[in-house]
């Protein structure tokens, strides 16, 4: 994040973390991608509903097969 990379990507950032936290994590990065007008892709592993409201667009993937993208 520091860099102020034009795009960053980060694999399963909440693993581990109760979904407050998650969430709490999940809004500090999407603050900071508007903030420094930025893209930031995510991959999450079952994850709440909550956590999925905060994102522009979601894609998912059933065994290697994207099965939806757009909005939550």
């Amino acid at each position: 994040m520091m860099g102020l990379a034009s795009v960053q990507c980060r694999e399963n950032s909440i693993r581990g973390m109760d979904s407050e936290t998650a969430l709490y994590i999940i809004n500090h990065l999407r603050n900071f991608s508007s903030h420094h007008d930025t893209t930031t892709i995510i991959s999450l592993y079952e994850t709440s509903k909550r956590t999925l409201d905060i994102f522009d667009k979601v894609t998912v993937y059933y065994e290697g097969q994207q099965v939806f993208l757009g909005t939550w």
